[in-house]
């Protein structure tokens, strides 16, 4: 009778509990990132993935090894083959699949707390402004205060660059500060004067006047605008007070939840949930941007965006993760760095397991 091989027992169940591991949250992310995906299918996804990458693992290892423990390839023969394809299986299964979406479930469970957190407060901050926000004439005057000094600033470019004796005249450094000038009076149009006037320097004054004349005219319109704006907006106050409170009470019962431990984070749906009421909540803040103050440039722009991407939502999205990692967004954040060694670790340590179980 045989003996019974502990060692290689032990290979085996090293490996089991590794891949465990590995392939529980390359679910967990897989489900996170595309919820139309069934945990069914998810599990079978990861599972099969993870066997195809172990086997590319044991592949490429034997390309190298004097006696290799795959039995179904005659490897001796064909190293370079075994090689090339070990590459491809571990490049396509571990490295853009495996590796990418560990890392994202790693690094999802050291930040969505604190992630969440900061989209529930200021959220909720901008929304209870709303509630307690009121049209007043010294809101009126600080917004066209703002715009008319903006305006004159651009202005003030435009006829510097008409002036300019190296670059005399109209030309397409104008054109591109009246195509400022019109966003910032929300104009359909800034389009160049007929005056033909030459370049010599009593007819580039005469120019400024004329453009001085037209942009005044645009502002005027503008400021009108704004009042017109300000009071319509007045008039629906009932509306979206009652529209910013309900926003803001369907996110404060999802963290009552989360706090009495009734929510999971871990779970999609949950995740998802938050998503949707945050995201209502973002939409009603966009709706009402005119009496909200936001902390900063950053903030306004996300929650004013023509499309809204919520803070949780970028987290949740292994994409989106990666892509906020590679272009740079995490700044000196060292978590992203941390969770990709430690998911380079569990798979590569599962992977000699894996290997050493053949032989």
């Amino acid at each position: 009778m045989g003996q019974t091989n502990y060692l290689k027992i032990l290979w085996i169940v090293m490996y089991l509990f590794l891949a465990a591991i590995s392939c529980v949250v390359t679910e967990e992310s897989i489900h996170l990132s595309f919820p139309t995906y069934s945990v069914p299918m998810c599990w079978i996804i990861t599972i099969c993935f993870y066997i195809i990458a172990s086997l590319g693992g044991s592949l490429l290892i034997d390309s190298f090894a004097r006696r290799p423990v795959i039995t179904f390839i005659d490897v001796k023969r064909h190293r370079t083959a075994c090689l090339t394809f070990g590459v491809l299986i571990m490049l396509f299964f571990w490295f853009v699949f495996s590796m990418p979406t560990n890392t994202h479930t790693f690094l999802y469970h050291n930040q969505i707390d604190k992630t969440i957190s900061e989209d529930i407060t200021a959220t909720n901050n901008y929304l209870n402004q709303l509630k307690v926000a009121k049209v007043t004439e010294e809101k009126i005057a600080l917004e066209q205060g703002k715009v008319s000094n903006d305006v004159h600033a651009k202005a003030l470019e435009l006829y510097e660059e008409i002036k300019n004796a190296l670059v005399p005249g109209d030309g397409p450094k104008a054109a591109e500060i009246r195509n400022s000038l019109k966003d910032l009076l929300h104009a359909t149009s800034f389009e160049k004067l007929s005056y033909n006037g030459g370049t010599s320097k009593v007819e580039r004054e005469r120019l400024c006047d004329l453009y001085r004349a037209k942009i005044e005219g645009m502002l005027k319109v503008r400021l009108a605008e704004i009042r017109d704006n300000y009071i319509n907006l007045d008039k629906m106050r009932p509306v979206y007070v009652a529209e910013a409170t309900t926003r803001e009470d369907n996110i404060k019962a999802w963290e009552s939840a989360r706090q009495q431990g009734k929510v999971d984070v871990s779970d999609a749906d949950n995740i998802r949930d938050l998503q949707t009421r945050l995201s209502d909540g973002y939409a009603t803040i966009k709706n009402y941007k005119d009496f909200v103050i936001f902390i900063d440039d950053a903030d306004k722009t996300r929650y004013t965006a023509s499309v809204q991407t919520t803070r949780i939502e970028r987290l949740i999205s292994v994409l989106d993760t990666w892509w906020d990692f590679l272009t740079g967004k995490f700044g000196a954040n060292f978590a992203m760095i941390f969770c990709i060694f430690i998911a380079i670790l569990v798979d590569l340590g599962a992977f000699i397991f894996f290997y050493l179980a053949q032989k």
